[in-house]
């Protein structure tokens, strides 16, 4: 089976068991899509993948918003916001794993290779 059409599959899926778009569809994952990247939806994600891609994706941003408004641009890239970043987005990356994966448990979704 394609991707597509498994992707599709998982999708109804996760619409048939009340779960919200935001959840099954965010922004990234949209961006990624259309981008052509082949990922799976966050519940269906490898732990370690979503892990990853939430805590890169929230770090970058928090450590940019951090750089651009509150650090000194006469200085080159404190230590203190690249620990800032590693930490949050480790904490964002490990509470987004958590959450999805209560969610697939509460659900009880069907797993990714048994879509068909």
């Amino acid at each position: 089976m394609k991707f597509e059409e498994r992707k599709e599959l998982a999708i109804a899926e996760l619409k048939s068991k009340n779960i919200w778009k935001i959840d099954y569809q965010p922004p990234l994952y949209t961006l990624l899509w259309k981008l052509g990247l082949k990922i799976r939806p966050p519940h269906y994600q490898r732990h370690i993948l979503r892990f990853l891609v939430a805590s890169l994706f929230y770090g970058f941003l928090v450590g940019l918003f951090d750089w651009i408004f509150f650090h000194d641009m006469s200085i080159p890239l404190s230590v203190d916001i690249l620990q800032f970043t590693i930490f949050s987005g480790t904490v964002f990356g490990f509470f987004t794993t958590l959450f999805y994966y209560i969610s697939v448990k509460r659900k009880r979704l069907t797993k990714w290779e048994h879509l068909a």
